[in-house]
């Protein structure tokens, strides 16, 4: 049973990687976060949604509400403009409640909401590794497809 759904944002419904290629700040897989710390809470609070994250983020808030889950962003960003940018980002763009909003420092800081009916939907294999370790459930996501498909699995449709 799943009673708690924390859905990360960056790669998942929002566009990080995306972000980072306008502030010309990614090379590969390697983020310079100077250019980002130095871009302030705008980096973050102006980043786009994925293709189809919209869509996701709709789509699991549909399901949490008629499943009786409670649905949490849970994303992390070891700085306060960052942290201030995706408060922006979540206030301007989605309609979820604040008390539901969790931003760690770092990523395996995730895993301190995992137990046995919590779900965490991320990117990062690291970060669905520590949660699942912590006795979470993953979904690890590589498409929202996927991701749909998973879920709903899991919830037994």
């Amino acid at each position: 049973m799943i009673t708690k759904l924390f859905l990360d944002m960056d790669g998942v419904i929002v566009n990080f990687r995306g972000q980072c290629e306008k502030f010309n700040c990614i090379d590969g897989n390697t983020v310079d976060w100077n250019v980002i710390h130095n871009a302030g809470s705008d980096f973050w609070s102006e980043i786009e949604w994925l293709p189809e994250g919209k869509e996701l983020f709709e789509f699991i808030k549909k399901v949490c509400a008629e499943e009786d889950i409670d649905l949490y962003i849970l994303s992390s960003v070891n700085f306060s403009e960052g942290k201030v940018g995706k408060l922006k980002w979540l206030k301007n763009n989605t309609d979820i409640d604040k008390h539901h909003i969790i931003i760690t420092n770092l990523g395996k800081e995730k895993a301190y909401y995992a137990d046995p009916e919590a779900l965490l939907i991320d990117d990062f294999r690291k970060n669905c590794d520590a949660f699942s370790s912590a006795g979470g459930q993953v979904i690890k996501y590589e498409t929202p497809k996927q991701t749909k498909e998973e879920l709903l699995t899991l919830l037994g449709f």
